[in-house]
């Protein structure tokens, strides 16, 4: 039969049943969601009753895995993301052994006297504050080392002369951030304060300490902490005696606790405790390190004493001399660390069930008389601890130019094994290691430091703020080590800047390493050669590359790691400082020698090639120790890692988190057993499956990017062996509470090649749009095209207007017809907000936040992919109260469209219902309290009755003569019917179209009056309206007359 032309194609969009959140396909899709938020972990195995919880935030999916079996305090933990590899689980090393370390500030010149460093509990940014004095002028700076890729940034505060905040002429600093994210800095008796991040500084609190008889102005070491609630400050005096302040009003007015001076230690260190206690330690007079536990801010240190905890004794054997220095850093999950630092090494401890137990060969060891720290101070960061200290670089004077930060431990996908027991954590202290930073060239002091070198020099060494720079040849550096084993590990980091080496078996830079056991009369001889585009492991037993590591460009720097283990395989791997996962260059079996010589690492350029150049930032080599059969070696794997140990409270971990907030992982429930994982997918406020309307009826919570990058989602509605699909005889897509121009839907069958089934122009029919603008109103301009509708009152609400490329939101609008033709009421807008920088006179476009489309063809659509594109660089309002950082969608209809078989009868109607509740007062008064925009109702009816479908070959609707037909002529009841089953029982909405358009291919529509997103109310009903035959033959049932009952679509706001 024909097509019935003198009926207006109406319908509704059935959203399809297989567009859901499960057939994303996340491989294919490419989009961002905002408001990350943790998620809930699921046990691959219901019987592992310890769940690992993330809070804070979280990002990105993750798989997490137990490494060694336990419950709350005692399980480890090792994760990665949902989208890396095999290799990328990330285990956690104890904060015994260095694994990354440079210059937080270089000036030469300056003599920093003093810092003090803490973290930011939300990014687990570094924040240090460090005192400079040059030529009687006090300098304060702030540094913030990004804990995302551990890059810095350095503010002046002040000075004693010239720019920024006046200081006075104080010898000591503090920093600490409060709960409002304020950074606050003291010196001496004064203050400042950052509210963007240090940034941008301003007075705090001078005059502080107006009401104290010594004030610690001219004190040499300032600590300021929170206990109990409020703040107390240690400031040193002189010698072992110190100054105690208590301030209830966060440091603004301080009260000095006695008159006199108590009796401390030469130096100290503060931290504080997750239940509001501080733990303080201290190097008394005697050279012994100790430690004691405040509970207020009024307790006094000097009462005491007494009791305090002796950490280290000053003869124990840990340090040649005693401890210069001490220093403490407490875990957000409560875990403590000690570090002692003497003329040569560093010593580290935890606080384990109510002892102090070091690490028994952590952390740093410059050797025989290297000086590696002055002053130093203590800050847990993203799981490690973050050594802030200074150092001499000029030994003969005694000259300090620079703050340097050291992280030891933390997250990563190559750890050092601890055999079961967390002490024997290998770090580099002891004779079997040496551990270099540059504070002085290698070879300072000429027969006596512990690295020597090569020869006379054909080029030059200079310390500066990058680290060590070599330039030219016969410039290597080679350190003795202990011939007792084979095994040995070896780790730096440099920017081999300018190879000279396309072949050759020579460092020009690089690295000799000679590893001997005596009595095996063995010896490896491996060389570390670096070019352009790659890194070789070079054996001289072999006579060849154990490893060929391809390394896109050497002149970055990168750190390295290089061990050979007791089986005798070598490993190769390096990263770049911002990365923890290790990439593996290579693995191989190195062959042994007969011994001739001793152990030794040695760095730097070989003596030909005056064109080297390469800057290093430190370098660091053991032998490897036994522990029974075992040895304490590096490890990587899943299987072979060891984890971090989640306790109760929770301790930050990269990756997981943004670079706003941080992710936290900590332990609840029972227990579960080695190799037990988990998934944990990510969670956000604003996520992609918020549009679909079986998730979330509305459109007001919906999805947002992250930015107006090109975003797409991907919905696989086939499988492996499906290749081809179908979704309806027309398409139809809608969308709500969006805030972009266009949409492209597409479709595959293999997610590779895509077709184009037609672009969603939400700005079709309110383009070229002529306008003035004056304060925040939106006028119409002469010359302006015609917009395609009539504009009613309000309808505009929510959707934007693209003023010269400005998008801004319409907050109201006036009634009328956009453009100039006739003599006619014209519409006004009312902007959300403006700035100032929109174009006051120009051409600008609508972007409807809801809109339609209905996509006709000649034939049924079979695909196994269908896609939403949002094309990149789309005008998104950045102003007003819910600023726009992303594109916004909050609902989508997606699936077939199903026209009916003849159009609405002359009794429809819409309603528009108020959302708000009536209260009568007693005395009364009508009070009415407002919950939302209004919503609207249509009721549909079909008062002319058709006979009944019995024809083979019925005339059809459909929008052209060369497209497919899409129904029966009468078709109505049958198309409701199905409706029903196919939105589960009509439980979720459905967009009801009034009118559409016919052309052929894809027909947008953007009048807000011509589509309604709501529910089916009520009941589907087919009437009888004459004729007394239900059964018999075709030619009897014809006779009845029957018509669909009317239906109620109540719209979802």
């Amino acid at each position: 039969m024909a097509r019935n032309t003198k009926e207006i194609l109406q319908g509704i969009i059935v959203p399809d049943e297989r567009i859901t959140l499960a057939n994303v396909d996340a491989t294919n899709s490419s989009y961002t969601e905002q408001g990350p938020r943790p998620g809930v972990p699921v046990a691959d195995d219901s019987k592992d009753t310890l769940r690992p919880i993330i809070s804070g935030a979280q990002s990105v999916d993750v798989r997490a895995g137990i490494v060694r079996a336990g419950g709350v305090g005692d399980a480890e933990l090792a994760f990665r993301t949902s989208t890396e590899g095999s290799s990328d689980w990330r285990g956690w090393g104890s904060p015994s052994a260095p694994v990354w370390t440079d210059a937080i500030f270089y000036v030469s010149g300056f003599d920093y006297a003093a810092h003090d460093c803490t973290t930011d509990p939300n990014t687990q940014d570094v924040l240090t504050v460090q005192l400079s004095y040059v030529a009687g002028n006090y300098k304060v700076y702030f540094t913030k080392w990004s804990a995302s890729d551990w890059t810095s940034t350095t503010t002046l505060i002040g000075e004693s002369t010239g720019t920024g905040v006046y200081l006075g002429s104080p010898r000591c600093c503090s920093i600490r951030i409060q709960e409002s994210g304020r950074i606050v800095c003291f010196y001496g008796a004064n203050s400042s304060y950052s509210d963007d991040g240090g940034a941008n500084w301003a007075s705090y609190a001078q005059g502080a300490f107006d009401t104290v008889t010594s004030d610690p102005t001219a004190h040499t070491r300032l600590r300021v902490f929170k206990i109990g609630g409020q703040l107390c400050a240690l400031s040193l005096v002189t010698n072992d005696e110190v100054q105690q302040y208590a301030s209830a009003d966060e440091g603004k007015t301080w009260e000095q606790l006695q008159s006199g001076n108590q009796t401390l230690g030469t130096s100290f260190d503060v931290a504080t405790l997750p239940d509001g206690s501080a733990w303080v330690v201290y190097r008394d007079t005697a050279g012994n390190f100790k430690a004691l536990q405040m509970a207020s801010a009024y307790q006094l240190v000097s009462g005491l004493t007494s009791g305090a905890t002796t950490i280290d004794a000053y003869n124990s054997g840990l340090t040649d001399a005693g401890y210069v220095d001490v220093a403490i850093a407490c875990d957000p999950d409560g875990r403590l660390y000690a570090y002692g630092t003497g003329a040569e090494r560093t010593t580290a401890w935890r606080y384990v069930s109510g002892t102090w137990t070091v690490y028994t060969t952590g952390a740093i060891d410059a050797q025989d008389n290297a000086s590696i720290y002055q002053n130093t101070a203590a800050t847990c960061t993203m799981g490690a601890v973050a050594l802030v200290t200074n150092g001499e670089t000029n030994v003969s004077t005694g000259q300090v130019d620079v703050i340097r930060m050291t992280l030891l431990g933390g997250w990563s996908s190559l750890v050092a094994d601890h055999v079961g027991d967390r002490q024997n954590s290998p770090g580099f202290r002891n004779t079997n290691a040496i551990h270099y930073q540059p504070l002085n060239v290698p070879d300072i002091d000429s027969g006596t430091a512990p690295w020597t070198s090569s020869g006379t020099a054909g080029g030059s060494a200079s310390i500066t703020s990058a680290g060590l720079v070599l330039s030219g040849a016969n410039q290597m550096y080679k350190r003795t080590l202990p011939d007792d084993q084979l095994p040995f590990v070896v780790q730096w980091q440099v920017a081999a800047t300018n190879t000279m080496m396309p072949s050759g078996v020579v460092p020009r830079p690089g690295l000799n390493i000679s590893s001997v056991y005596t009595s095996g009369s063995t010896m490896y001889e491996l060389r570390v050669l670096y070019r352009a585009a790659e890194v070789v492991v070079y054996c001289v037993a072999c006579g060849g590359a154990v490893v060929t590591a391809a390394i896109a460009d050497t002149a970055v720097s990168r750190i390295y790691h290089l061990q050979v283990d007791s089986d005798g395989t070598l490993e190769f791997l390096h990263r770049l400082p911002s990365e923890t996962v290790w990439t593996l260059g290579g693995t191989g079996t190195p062959s042994t020698k007969t011994n001739s010589g001793s152990s030794f690492v040695q760095f730097g350029h070989s003596a030909s090639g005056a064109g080297q150049a390469s800057t290093w930032k430190w370098i660091q080599a053991r032998k490897i120790a036994d522990v029974g059969t075992r040895q304490l070696q590096w490890v990587r794997g899943v299987s072979n890692l060891v984890g971090r140990p989640l306790a109760s409270l929770g301790s930050p971990a990269p990756v997981i988190g943004t670079t706003a907030q941080a992710a936290y992982l900590h332990a609840e429930g029972g227990s579960s057993p080695d190799a037990s994982t988990y998934d944990i997918d990510a969670a956000h406020d604003y996520p992609v499956e918020a549009v679909l309307p079986a998730v979330e009826p509305s459109p007001s919570v919906g999805w947002r990017s992250t930015s107006t990058a090109e975003q797409s989602i991907v919905w696989d509605l086939g499988s492996a062996t499906t290749a081809k699909t179908y979704m309806g005889k027309a398409i139809g897509l809608f969308v709500d509470g969006c805030n972009m121009q266009q949409i492209v839907v597409e479709y595959s069958d293999n997610a590779a090649s895509w077709t184009t089934a037609g672009t969603l122009g939400l700005s079709s029919g309110y383009d070229s749009l002529n306008y003035t603008l004056t304060g925040d109103v939106v006028e119409v301009r002469a010359g302006s095209a015609e917009a395609a509708d009539y504009i009613y009152g309000e309808d505009l609400v929510g959707s934007h207007i693209v003023l010269n490329g400005k998008s801004r939101k319409i907050a109201a609008n006036l009634s009328g017809q956009w453009g100039v033709t006739g003599t006619t009421t014209r519409p006004a807008l009312r902007l959300e907000a403006v700035d100032g920088t929109e174009s006051a006179t120009q051409t600008g476009f609508i972007n409807m936040q809801r809109g339609a489309m209905i996509i006709y063809g000649a034939a049924l659509v079979k695909a196994r992919y269908w896609r939403l594109r949002i094309p990149a660089s789309q005008a998104v309002c950045g102003l007003g109260a819910d600023p726009e950082t992303g594109y916004r969608i909050g609902s989508v209809v997606f699936g077939e469209f199903m026209a009916f078989g003849s159009g609405t009868g002359s009794g429809w109607n819409e309603v528009t219902s108020p959302n708000y509740t009536e209260v009568t007062t007693r005395r009364g008064s009508v009070v009415r309290k407002s919950y939302g925009p209004p919503s609207r109702r249509w009721s549909l009816v079909w008062d002319e009755a058709d006979r009944f479908l019995g024809a083979q070959d019925p005339t059809w609707v459909g929008n052209s003569n060369s497209d497919q037909p899409l129904a029966a002529l009468a078709e109505v009841y049958e198309q409701l019917r199905a409706i029903a089953r196919r939105v589960s029982a009509l439980a979720v909405p459905v967009v009801a179209v009034r009118y559409t358009p016919t052309a052929n291919g894809a027909n947008v529509i953007t009048d807000p009056s011509a589509t309604l997103y709501g529910h089916v109310s009520g009941e589907v009903e087919l009437q009888q309206v004459s004729g007394d035959k239900d059964h018999g033959l075709a030619s009897d049932i014809q006779q009845q007359v029957i018509r669909a009952g009317a239906i109620q679509l109540d719209e979802v706001i």
